[in-house]
């Protein structure tokens, strides 16, 4: 299936050079640095998609442009200061600020804009965005209660809301409707299909946890779900870290969308947002997420940002944009991650290594019991960039000199 999204195009308000983003109906990764304005650019693209696909309240631009004329007509015969000429007046500014509204500013090219209008209001796809202080806010399931009436008339609303509050209550539902299929209604085919789908759920959350022995439990005593790891205390949806609540923020929506739709998650369209895709994720999850996404939703747009090179080159297939030098690459998967920070980002690599080897140093002469040899390593390392590292940096270094002149005096 086709992406819908093929170019966006948009004035730049700080710099002469425009934004011209040749999407090529790919998903797109935004970078940049920061305060180049990668949040405004993905607040653009959502309020014109809402405009056009999710409120439609809008007239055509024709029609608009000719109620200007039409009014400046109007106001052209009136007699100045007359209530004609100010009704006029009023009526010109109204429609020059709706055509600004609807059709000015940033400006989207679509493959086929009125196939993906007629999928929203199937209940075949979605508008969406997930803002980058997104966090999962999954209620407590409080018994088996009905959460989603989904007919025609409302399917375009729920295209554009986030359903993942109700992610929990969901699942425990699906438990009693399969209790009930075995023990009330003998129906063995309804209780392996869920049966089926939860493992095909628990499969998914093992994959993003990193964890092989992961369980999602159901407590049918409590009407709760517990999360489970080897060596872990049980957790719940209520308790994620910021990490994984950024991310059930987004998945938990998206299930329930297909869930309401009746669909299957490959069959779901539509184009999301994802603002700060990395953010509170380790570097591991920062790899797996975007591929995650798209190999679970493959009939989805993705437009996300990040300033993270794992991100950046972990797609194939995908276009990368640079808001801040305006320049496009396609697919840095096979690139490895210090030439992306150092090519791309503009960051050297050495700022990187010492970056990590600075925070070790740190950890190391805080402890009780030194590793000499270890902090004899680091130290041997950074001292060749000693007038490069800052302040902070170099206090650090100073330290693990002083101990390993200790040590080579015989101080305690």
């Amino acid at each position: 299936m086709s992406k819908f999204l093929s170019g966006i195009s948009r004035k730049s308000e700080i710099k002469s050079e425009n934004d011209n983003i040749d999407v090529s109906k790919k998903n797109l990764i935004i970078t940049g640095g920061n305060g180049c304005g990668k949040t405004t650019l993905l607040n653009d693209i959502y309020n014109k998609l809402s405009t056009h696909l999710i409120q439609r309240n809008h007239q055509p631009k024709n029609q608009i442009e000719n109620n200007i004329n039409f009014f400046l007509s109007q106001k052209e015969n009136a007699v100045k200061g007359s209530h004609e000429y100010h009704q006029a007046n009023d009526q010109i500014r109204y429609y020059q600020a709706e055509l600004e509204r609807v059709w000015g500013g940033i400006q989207l090219e679509f493959e086929d804009i009125n196939n993906l209008s007629l999928l929203l209001s199937e209940g075949k796809g979605i508008i969406a965005f997930f803002r980058a202080d997104r966090q999962a806010l999954i209620q407590a399931a409080t018994g088996a209660n009905k959460i989603i009436s989904t007919d025609e008339s409302n399917y375009l609303s729920i295209s554009n809301q986030n359903l993942g509050s109700t992610f929990e209550q969901h699942l425990a539902n699906l438990k009693t409707r399969q209790s009930f299929a075995k023990t009330h209604d003998n129906n063995l085919t309804l209780f392996n299909s869920i049966e089926n789908w939860f493992s095909e759920l628990e499969k998914n959350i093992a994959y993003l946890m990193e964890d092989n022995t992961f369980e999602l439990k159901f407590n049918p005593d409590e009407f709760k779900f517990f999360l489970t790891q080897e060596g872990k205390k049980p957790y719940t949806f209520q308790t994620l870290s910021s990490g994984y609540s950024s991310i059930f923020n987004i998945i938990s929506d998206l299930i329930m969308k297909t869930e309401a739709f009746k669909i299957s998650p490959s069959e779901l369209q539509g184009i999301v947002m994802i603002d700060e895709i990395d953010a509170h994720l380790h570097v591991s999850l920062q790899r797996k997420i975007l591929p995650f996404l798209t190999k679970t939703y493959p009939s989805i747009q993705f437009i996300v940002t990040t300033h993270s090179p794992f991100v950046i080159g972990s797609l194939e297939d995908s276009i990368i944009y640079d808001l801040s030098s305006k320049q496009h690459f396609k697919d840095l998967s096979s690139y490895s991650y210090e030439t992306i920070i150092e090519g791309l980002l503009g960051v050297p690599v050495v700022s990187v290594s010492l970056e990590k080897d600075i925070k070790r140093l740190s950890l190391l002469i805080n402890e009780e019991n030194y590793d000499i040899a270890a902090i004899d390593e680091i130290v041997q390392k950074l001292l060749p960039y000693r007038d490069k590292l800052d302040d902070e940096s170099a206090i650090f270094l100073i330290k693990g000199m002083n101990l390993l002149k200790c040590k080579a005096r015989g101080d305690k």
